[in-house]
């Protein structure tokens, strides 16, 4: 056997600019370093901007999130120098979980990832503030919630306002969790 036998040439993959993007979850999955045994899952994503314009073979076109901090331990020294402690971790944490969920219209603490695939979310790619080289990918749950209200409005048949579903449990007090679910206003049938 000769070195490279098999070699099949591959386009590269390319940067994604920085901007704002509709993302598909294609799958997930969870796994473990070797290293240390930190727990994480890797979320995959199809990527398209604003004008449907697919970028398949860019990158990043995944994400990976760490387990929440349990221990002391699991605080590193950096974060710790900077006066952070576990409870500023965990609070962090579930603020990017919580955002991640949003963003998606996937249920809050639903970590069941057959769950996630096909479902349509936002997201922003910036660079990556402590490596500029790399691009990273933040879950944008405010866009999904401005588009869920722009279509809450909607003007009915003779003038009148419509709400979207769940909308008049939330104006009456009752929290989202007892509301039924909002439709989605984005169409589920992108060919990816």
């Amino acid at each position: 056997m000769s070195f490279g036998q098999g070699y099949v040439p591959q386009e590269s993959a390319f940067q994604l600019p920085e901007g704002e993007y509709k993302a598909q979850i294609r799958g997930a999955q969870f796994g473990r370093l070797q290293d240390t045994g930190r727990s994480y899952f890797d979320v995959y994503l199809n990527i398209k901007d604003t004008n449907g314009n697919s970028f398949e073979g860019f990158k990043p076109d995944s994400k990976r999130y760490f387990d929440r901090p349990q221990y002391p331990q699991d605080v590193p020294l950096s974060v710790q120098q900077a006066g952070k402690t576990l409870q500023d971790m965990q609070l962090s944490w579930d603020r990017q979980m919580t955002a991640f969920f949003d963003a998606f219209g996937i249920q809050r603490g639903d970590w069941n990832v057959e769950n996630w695939r096909g479902k349509i979310g936002y997201i922003n790619v910036r660079k990556d503030k402590t490596n500029p080289s790399y691009m990273v990918i933040l879950p944008d749950a405010q866009k999904r919630q401005q588009l869920q209200q722009a279509g809450a409005h909607q003007q009915a048949p003779g003038g009148q306002q419509v709400s979207a579903p769940g909308q008049q449990y939330q104006q009456q007090g009752y929290s989202e969790q007892y509301a039924p679910p909002v439709q989605q206003t984005l169409s589920d049938d992108i060919p990816f």
